[in-house]
């Protein structure tokens, strides 16, 4: 019409594009305080997950001039980028086509429309890969914080000794005596069952290797002077720490006071190391070469162990002792008194709270001796923290707030399409309720033809939501790149919401006034 009057096609481009421009930067206005509210949200979650002892992490989310400027940058660019395309499209219209509504606008409808379809595959389908990835994190994360960790953390207290270092004046002597006195101290307080030692905590960092084989024989070093037999994590504990931690001896038993007093050359391995070594056999009396005369200490400061050939009394239970997210590949349980090392850790079973026995097992320490530092905490906030937690929960929060905001965008999109479709073919629906097509015909044939894209958008989504889902699961434990409920879950619950957002448009067109379509164009 604007043609047919006199417009200049030049001063429609620039109409199109500056109404384009205004829409995107006014999104771009409303955009911006809700992306800085979102990270700021997303920030504050994250900042309660991470553990105060991983250090502090300083974020800006403080938007300042760049950011605003980016934003302004951004939606300019959008604006014509997505503007200038059906502007020039519109400019391209015969005039007399246009007002006559002949076969050639009717051919410009039907490419417009296959346009829409596709945009609404691609639409639904790039919102059915992140719904889906989402919730496959999500459920990651759920089934992260219901890990069994093989032993028990719900009634046992971490007490650690290792700030207590040398140059305070705390020897390895003076602390394995304090050791000694805390321990008896511990036992007198109601509520306590078991008090045991050992060097280091389950999932508490701090993990160390050493190598392992079944030779007595010094191996070969391989090139670069490094041990090329597997590595083994391992720990020194008292003979009851496997009972006070409630993990299983599958075969064999426990030390002995004599063995763990005497440093009898004998150790306790995990079912994995069994399965490593000796699988489909019983491998109690066999023997183990651990570490290396000549070998270089593993850490600063630290002396691993070493035996030519120590005998294994016992099997327990594999458990997640070195990393949350996965079974301990091989793990040693040695005797406490061979340790060297200064480091000293206390774990009491209490018959209670373990959070409620935080202040009694305090002033034990004080009464022991009141300049000793100690980190005491309970077990279940310790695994509550392990990395593979804290990545799992982090992920679940930003899946979520994802998730959420594509959900969204996809019924946006949807209900513009196809509400933008019914607008362009008003003329047709007129025409058809005025050859006698009833409103409930008009209505199904508007949500047919929304729901076809829909559908070949979510099969594409589904696939390529598979292939993802395989590369994720291959980083992070847990995920499972074939979870039905994810993928069904989701997929209908985007048909459904897509579904509705197309149906609002289809009970406008099921409500257009035929007269009044007529004269529409």
């Amino acid at each position: 019409m604007r043609l047919s009057l006199g417009a200049g096609r030049s001063r429609l481009l620039q109409q199109l594009l500056i109404e384009s421009t205004l829409i995107a930067l006014l999104a771009g206005a409303v955009g911006l305080p809700f992306a800085w509210w979102t990270l700021h949200l997303i920030v504050v979650e994250i900042a309660s997950a991470i553990p105060s002892y991983w250090g502090a992490i300083a974020l800006q989310v403080t938007p300042d001039i760049r950011i605003f400027g980016y934003t302004v940058l951004i939606s300019l660019l959008t604006g014509v980028a997505f503007g200038l395309t059906p502007a020039l499209q519109a400019l391209r219209v015969d005039v007399n086509s246009a007002l006559k509504d002949s076969g050639s606008m009717l051919g410009q409808r039907l490419s417009k429309s296959r346009l829409h379809d596709l945009l609404i595959v691609v639409q639904v389908a790039a919102c059915l890969v992140l719904l889906i990835n989402s919730a496959l994190l999500l459920r990651g994360s759920q089934r992260a914080l219901r890990i069994d960790p093989g032993f028990d953390t719900k009634h046992v207290v971490h007490l650690s000794l290792e700030m207590a270092e040398p140059s305070m004046g705390y020897s390895q002597a003076r602390l394995f005596k304090l050791s000694r006195q805390l321990m008896d101290e511990i036992r007198g307080l109601p509520g306590i069952t078991a008090v045991t030692q050992a060097s280091r905590a389950p999932i508490s960092g701090g993990n160390r290797f050493v190598p392992v084989g079944t030779d007595d024989a010094e191996p070969p070093a391989s090139e670069g002077g490094k041990d090329k037999r597997p590595a083994a994590g391992y720990s020194y504990v008292l003979p009851n720490y496997f009972e006070t931690l409630g993990i299983p001896i599958v075969s064999g038993r426990s030390f002995t006071v004599q063995e763990a007093e005497t440093e009898a050359p004998v150790l306790v391995i995990s079912e994995a190391t069994a399965r490593r070594f000796w699988p489909g056999q019983n491998s109690i009396g066999k023997r183990l070469a651990i570490g290396s005369v000549n070998g270089p200490a593993p850490y600063p400061g630290v002396t691993a162990p070493f035996s030519p050939g120590s005998e294994i009394i016992g099997v327990v239970r594999d458990v997640h002792s070195l990393f949350l997210g996965k079974v301990d590949e091989s793990y040693l349980y040695l005797p406490l008194s061979q340790t060297r090392e200064s480091t000293s850790t206390l774990l009491v079973h209490t018959s209670g709270s373990a959070s409620g026995l935080l202040s009694a097992l305090g002033a034990a320490v004080r009464r022991v001796d009141p300049n000793l530092p100690v980190v005491l905490a309970p077990l279940d906030w310790m695994v509550s923290f392990d990395p593979y937690f804290v990545i799992s929960r982090i992920g679940g929060i930003l899946s979520s707030i994802v998730g959420a905001l594509g959900l969204f965008l996809a019924c946006l999109g949807v209900y513009g399409m196809v509400g933008y479709s019914v607008v362009e073919r008003t003329h047709e629906i007129g025409i058809r309720m005025a050859l006698g097509a009833q409103r409930q015909q008009v209505f199904a044939l508007v949500l047919r033809e929304c729901a076809r894209p829909m559908l070949f958008g979510t099969v594409i989504g589904i696939a390529v939501s598979a292939a993802i889902a395989r590369l994720i699961s291959a980083i992070l434990f847990g995920l499972n790149p074939a979870d039905a409920i994810s993928f069904a879950g989701v997929s209908l619950l985007l048909i459904a919401v897509a579904l509705f957002a197309g149906w609002l448009p289809a009970r406008r067109a099921m409500r257009v006034d035929p007269m009044v379509a007529l004269r529409y164009e």
